[in-house]
């Protein structure tokens, strides 16, 4: 489950293009409008609903503090949080390669978004992460490294995304297991 979904889907509603500009402007309305926890509060029913298929969720795009309390209020102990950090011009590059439209132009808009999430609280996110994981490399090393090898011996993978589990260590940014 991504959370920026939460803004894509009310651009959508408004007829916007998925820009930069655009979903900044967008995520800041509805944090002032509805409170800071409104993107984590709308992404909880689409977790729900996959917990009931999958027992296990991934849910990418914490950004606040507030954020992370709804899902630890929400999901107790079955909520691990695992920040992944990479530089800004690897997260650059990713995010190019992925062709998002709200990646940013260049890398000063990509700086821009940072600042504006910065402000959301998103480096308190990863200060306060139960796990904490380096991934500047290539993604074919990070598959193997042995901080993300699952209880049950296998490898999970992926690519700035936390991570959150019960018994099970899933990698993702918020992988919940079914309570």
């Amino acid at each position: 489950v991504i959370m920026g979904d939460v803004i894509r889907l009310e651009l959508d509603k408004r007829g916007l293009e998925p820009s930069e500009e655009n979903m900044g402007s967008v995520a800041n309305e509805l944090r002032k409008t509805y409170g800071d926890d409104i993107v984590a509060s709308r992404t909880l029913p689409a977790v729900r609903r996959s917990l009931k298929r999958a027992g296990l969720v991934i849910v990418d795009g914490f950004r606040s503090r507030v954020e992370i309390e709804t899902f630890r209020d929400e999901f107790n102990d079955a909520f691990i949080l695992m920040g992944i950090q990479a530089s800004d011009k690897v997260r650059f590059r990713r995010a190019q390669e992925r062709g998002r439209e709200d990646a940013g132009r260049d890398i000063q808009e990509f700086r821009d978004r940072d600042s504006r999430e910065m402000a959301w609280g998103v480096c308190e996110v990863l200060e306060n992460a139960d796990i904490k994981v380096l991934n500047e490399g290539e993604l074919a090393a990070f598959h193997c490294d042995p901080m993300i090898f699952l209880a049950d011996g296998n490898c999970m993978t992926g690519e700035e995304v936390l991570m959150v589990g019960g018994k099970e260590q899933v990698f993702g940014q918020a992988v919940l297991s079914k309570i």
